[in-house]
């Protein structure tokens, strides 16, 4: 602000999701405060997004709607870049925040908000600290119609106002939730900004509103992964145990309502209406302006029940609150039922597997030259479908053993998008064995590979139900309830590639172990990762000392092990005992890393290819629309489609996957 007749330009940045019951009555309240806002939607599903979008289009100069697709709870890095990227286009502003949606200032005018601020002139900073209000009546907490008890004290949490200059000298960042300032390394300052007055703060407004919200903040921080931080995160936990008793009274919601964010809250202090009034409380509706632009013809409607029942879902799933009490709440809650609360669309939740015949199946290899040549004939196959993965390197192997050792039952243990399940699909369809493959996840992730939403389940069974229909199946629950399912002896070949901590690895091996048959194989992934809290090296290192394994190192590692029993002349046999050479054993490491490399290599590049060949196409197509007697040299898109095409055959990538192409040409014939 240069003099004090210039009037303050103030801008706001704010994360909401699935605000339907006060979206409405915060956007007309900070848009009659605030000069300049961008929100960002982290994955409303209520309707909260499109009213965001129906008000954006009414002051788009003022209004910026973004969506934020990202599954975790990422708030104080999305608001610092949203900040940084307004200060940056607006270049007026003098002063920028951060407020939820439950949280309105004092203000009731804008022209009260600018004489506050312009009375603050030549401060780099400010907070304004909470008063935790609670609804003067259960389930009525309307900001702009309803009563409040509002507190006579203020609470230990506030929002901080930087000024534009404070802001981009990048001493400090915004601190997760906007209560504090913070060091761009993660050390909080010794001392927040001084208090200059207060605002409200709405967490509860009606009981099924909050169970929503608490369910949402566990979610969203647990799939932070390994950068969760404890201090941020606890809250949403000791909130859900409250939660957990569906029989509280008024006195508890008012202490869950007043006393949110404070650590050191009294639980045994009564807080009935009439103790809060004989303490200084007064019940009041909020003085605050939500005077701004509205659009009623797009108000979003709460669907607390159906969204609470799919949050409670994936807690279970996920494995954070016990599954049978996440069962109990949502019988308790009302909420929407299912007779399997983590989900009722299993492809191969009616079967059950029981004890494969001793016999085996001796068909196929008969003799070492016969392993050679199917190992490396298989490997040459392109891949089929291709996923997200960091397996891919494995896959001309996984196409190669099960041609080899003719699985009757494969079991994958975590699949996450299906690489190495698909590999094995398709070769299951292509020699056309006859065995099934079920792949068994959760399809929520864990706090290695992170957490992820529905979409990557839908994209599985997508391709699943497309490419290989009665071949593969997926069981949809935690491991251990899966294998009651399983028979011992039931399984010929079972991958493990779950939870990679020792214990976790170390579980699954012993609770499925005897639910291979005798003579079956068991894969390992990542025995080559040594890193953090991944331990699946250490019980590799304890399992080659007890059983018959083979290992590769490149992409992470690959483990076989050869579980005991095998039958003379079975394929799982015949193939052990071509591993066992450590000559061959040596040259299947190195051919089986280069190959694993250069198939991937050529996958990606025949999904270029197929783009350039369309767009050539296309372009030929829309060049001859115009007139056929056209030169080539007046189509530039044609020419330029053309001239990537060739760039692609005269790649660095193209001619490193010539020997894999000469390889399949020489070993298959084709070409």
């Amino acid at each position: 602000m240069a003099n004090s007749n210039e009037l303050p330009v103030t801008g706001l940045v704010s994360m909401v999701k699935n605000e339907a019951d006060i979206i409405a009555d915060w956007l007309a309240h900070v848009t009659d405060l605030f000069d300049h806002i961008v929100i960002a939607d982290h994955n409303s599903t209520d309707g909260t997004f499109e009213y965001l979008k129906a008000v954006e289009s009414k002051i788009p100069e003022r209004l910026k709607i973004v969506r934020y697709i990202e599954p975790e709870y990422d708030q104080a890095r999305l608001m610092n870049f949203l900040a940084e990227g307004l200060l940056a286009r607006e270049a007026g502003i003098s002063w920028i925040t951060s407020l939820d949606a439950d949280e309105f200032l004092t203000f009731g005018s804008r022209d009260e908000f600018v004489r506050f601020l312009k009375r603050l002139q030549g401060r780099k900073a400010f907070t304004l600290l909470w008063k935790n209000c609670a609804p003067l009546l259960p389930n009525k907490g309307n900001p702009r119609t309803d009563s409040w008890f509002i507190p006579p004290q203020f609470a230990s949490h506030g929002k901080v106002f930087w000024s534009r200059q404070l802001f981009l000298k990048g001493t400090f960042v915004m601190g997760q939730g906007n209560h504090f300032l913070e060091y761009p390394k993660g050390k909080r300052t010794p001392s927040s900004p001084k208090a200059e007055g207060h605002l409200y703060h709405l967490p509860l407004r009606t009981q099924d509103q909050f169970r929503l919200k608490i369910c949402q903040g566990i979610i969203g921080y647990w799939k932070q992964g390994r950068r969760r931080n404890n201090a941020h995160g606890a809250h949403w936990f000791e909130l859900f145990r409250k939660l957990a008793d569906s029989h509280l009274s008024k006195s508890d919601l008012n202490r869950i309502a007043l006393q949110y964010g404070e650590t050191d809250s009294s639980e045994t202090a009564e807080m009935t209406d009439e103790s809060l009034l004989a303490t200084g409380y007064v019940v009041q509706k909020l003085p605050s302006t939500m005077k701004g632009v509205r659009c009623e013809d797009a108000l979003p409607t709460p669907m607390w029940s159906e969204m609470t029942a799919e949050c409670l879902r994936t807690i279970a799933r996920s494995g954070i609150v016990d599954q049978e009490k996440a069962r109990t709440l949502s019988q308790e809650w009302n909420l929407e039922q299912s007779d399997d609360l983590v989900g009722n669309s299993l492809r191969a939740n009616h079967l059950h597997y029981t004890t494969l015949s001793s016999t085996g199946n001796k068909a196929g290899v008969s003799s070492a030259d016969e392993i050679r040549k199917e190992l490396m004939q298989c490997a040459t196959w392109d891949i089929e479908t291709l996923v997200p993965t960091s397996w891919g390197e494995h896959i001309p192997f996984m196409l190669a053993v099960v041609s080899i050792l003719r699985p009757r039952v494969f079991v994958e243990l975590g699949t996450h998008h299906g690489a190495s399940f698909f590999a094995v699909c398709q070769a299951l369809k292509r020699r056309e064995i006859g065995g099934q493959a079920i792949a068994v996840d959760t399809w929520s992730g864990d706090s290695q590979a992170g957490f992820y939403d529905n979409s990557v389940l839908e994209r599985f069974e997508h391709l699943l139900d497309q490419r290989y229909k009665g071949i593969g199946r997926y069981l949809k629950m935690y491991f251990d309830e899966a294998a009651e399912r399983f028979d011992n002896g039931s399984i010929d070949l079972l991958h493990i590639d779950g939870l990679h901590t020792y214990e976790a690895v170390s579980h699954d091996f012993k609770t499925w172990k005897d639910k291979v048959s005798p003579g079956g194989v068991i894969l390992f992934h990542d025995i080559n990762v040594y890193t953090k809290d991944f331990g699946v090296w250490r019980l590799w290192k304890e399992l080659k000392k007890q059983y018959q394994t083979f290992e590769f190192l490149h992409c992470h590692g690959l483990g076989i092990l050869f579980m005991p029993g095998a039958a003379d002349g079975s394929p799982a046999q015949r193939l052990a005992a071509y591993l066992s050479n450590e000559t061959e054993g040596d040259i299947l490491r190195h051919f089986f890393a280069s190959v694993g490399e250069l198939s991937l290599q050529r996958k990606l590049l025949s999904f270029e290819n197929q783009d350039l060949k369309q767009s050539l196409k296309s372009g030929r197509g829309n060049a001859q629309s115009v007139g056929a007697a056209t030169p080539m040299a007046e189509q530039p898109e044609v020419l330029r489609l053309h001239h990537e095409l060739q760039l692609v055959y005269n790649s660095t990538s193209w001619r490193v996957t010539a020997p894999l192409r000469w390889l399949k040409r020489r070993l298959t014939g084709s070409n």
